[in-house]
């Protein structure tokens, strides 16, 4: 599932950042080995909310952000585009009806 890879791929872009190894990210989230943290980047493994919210704590991210569904700024992904729209540009875009 392409979802899993792109989640895989964002746990491991921002453990690479921080200098853990999949070892130390294991061992912080109570796995045995390194083994799940490599299916878990790898996108081979789903994950539930609470883990993905534990994965963004340790690497001091957000869930969203885990997910692909803001960019590293904060923004929001407009998948439509491929491009990140900011929240305050899409209020500041918004038509008022009285």
């Amino acid at each position: 599932m392409a979802y899993l890879d792109e989640i895989g791929k964002r746990i491991k872009d921002r453990r690479e950042e921080l200098f853990y190894t999949q070892e130390e990210l294991a061992k912080r989230l109570g796995y045995n080995s390194k083994a799940s943290i490599s299916r878990i980047e790898s996108g081979k493994q789903n994950l539930t909310q609470t883990k993905i919210s534990a994965i963004a704590e340790i690497l001091k991210t957000s869930p969203a952000y885990l997910m692909g569904w803001v960019d590293e700024e904060g923004n929001y992904i407009d998948d439509t585009a491929g491009e990140a729209v900011s929240y305050t540009h899409l209020r500041a875009h918004e038509t008022r009806h009285d």
